[in-house]
């Protein structure tokens, strides 16, 4: 059963403007979102309660989803209009109330729901394709056809599922893996021209990893240092906003930024930051011309303190 929720709007939806706006939920944590045009409603993950939550834009409500007790932790969401389906990333970062033992840092699932009913369709368990190895499934994109690419935050690959639903490893390089105790592979997107942009938390780099030959991988060259990349959005075909977070152990600041490349994604130049509150930014997005961040405050959870109440969207414009 869907349970509602207050939600406290900030700053009033009127009209096609989406402006910012507060979600009040204990222990929310939300990782990612996709936006489902055709229904008015956003859909948000859930890192301590697994769940996954939808916010009517019109109602202003948010309520529950899909309640699957094998979700443990929610990460990327990505809608696939085309097939009718909610595809899910299912991972253990050992923080949510549902992590165990046995799948804390080894989990990897891309889990299918139907886009109407919620419910269950297909498992895609990656982490089987490698299983001595660490794994956090964190985010996922669709080409053109339909293929599903995933990025693998412990270990250095980024995964294919095809219209068949059979799982590879798309490509794997020594320069995605992370330090131990940090995060490698995070958001990633699809460029219309045929390759993935894919971003690295630690060291804030970016990759291009062509569809057609994914081992031949290139570093985007960026003309200032960013310490770290989360999620990754296009603004056009030559233009790209990224958020940049620190985990508790950071110093540095949080940061959306503007890059623009005119060299077809061999280098970009920063174009312009915004500096965020402290607030654990991950996730970007578009909706109907507005572009918004999700405020996580995952930090928190990440140290340990799972007692938040309120989490948000704000409004950016860069």
């Amino acid at each position: 059963m869907k349970y509602i929720i207050t939600i406290l709007l900030l700053l009033s939806l009127t009209g096609c403007e989406v402006d910012s706006f507060t979600i009040k939920k204990q222990g929310l944590f939300p990782e990612g979102m996709a936006f489902d045009k055709n229904k008015n409603k956003l859909f948000v993950s859930s890192v301590f309660h697994g769940s996954i939550y939808e916010i009517d834009l019109q109602d202003k409500q948010l309520s529950v989803a899909i309640e699957d007790s094998e979700l443990v932790s929610s990460l990327g969401v990505e809608i696939d209009e085309k097939h009718n389906r909610l595809l899910v990333c299912n991972s253990d970062p050992g923080t949510g109330k549902n992590s165990t033992p046995g799948t804390t840092g080894k989990l990897a699932q891309v889990r299918s729901y139907d886009l109407k009913s919620g419910r269950l369709l297909t498992v895609y368990n990656l982490s089987d394709l490698q299983p001595e190895s660490p794994h956090l499934a964190n985010d996922l994109a669709l080409d053109r056809k339909g293929n599903i690419y995933v990025t693998d935050s412990f270990s250095p690959n980024i995964y294919k599922i095809d219209l068949q639903g059979q799982m590879s490893i798309f490509t794997s390089h020594p320069d995605f893996a992370p330090s131990p105790n940090n995060f490698g592979l995070n958001g990633l997107v699809v460029h219309p021209d045929g390759f993935l942009i894919v971003a690295k938390y630690e060291g804030g780099q970016l990759f291009k990893v062509p569809l057609d030959n994914p081992k031949n991988i290139d570093v985007v060259l960026i003309s200032e240092d960013i310490p770290t990349i989360d999620g990754i959005l296009l603004k056009s075909s030559n233009e790209l906003y990224l958020v940049s977070n620190a985990l508790p152990q950071m110093t540095h600041s949080e940061k959306i930024f503007k890059l623009r490349t005119s060299d077809h994604w061999s280098s970009a130049v920063t174009q312009g930051e915004i500096l965020i509150d402290r607030t654990f930014p991950t996730s970007l997005i578009k909706i109907k011309g507005q572009f918004l961040y999700l405020e996580t405050f995952l930090s928190r959870l990440f140290s340990g303190d799972p007692n938040v109440e309120e989490f948000g969207l704000k409004k950016f414009n860069l």
